[in-house]
């Protein structure tokens, strides 16, 4: 998704800034496949999190028992609190984060072999 593409992008960015500052040499410069593995995790990370909310609620209406989406909200934030959103988080992250981390070198890959230069 978008959100994943910018807070990779941003992630990246950050990263390289960070070593080059924390650096006496132009090492941070260089982008390495640590760095786009790592960019890539924390990016899949963002992705689900800010997700998650959106697809309990759409799970829970899907199965019927709620007459809409806002009757789903409430109940679900009156009987299970904050947390009710993120209910399945960790199965969902062990599921996406690998997604992301294959997806996202590919596209860096993909983009240098058509001249286009990294994200």
């Amino acid at each position: 998704s978008g959100g994943q593409l910018a807070s990779y992008d941003q992630m990246k960015q950050l990263s390289k800034r960070w070593v080059v500052a924390s650096s006496n040499d132009n090492e941070g410069e260089k982008e390495s496949t640590f760095l786009h593995i790592g960019c890539a995790f924390g990016s899949g990370l963002v992705g689900q999190t800010v997700c998650m909310p959106a697809d309990v609620i759409k799970t829970k209406v899907l199965s019927g028992n709620y007459s809409g989406v806002g009757n789903c909200i409430m109940d679900t934030f009156a009987n299970e609190g904050f947390l009710g959103f993120y209910r399945g988080y960790i199965p969902a992250v062990m599921r996406q984060c690998p997604v992301i981390v294959v997806q996202m070198p590919i596209i860096e890959f993909i983009r240098t072999f058509m001249g286009l230069g990294n994200i």
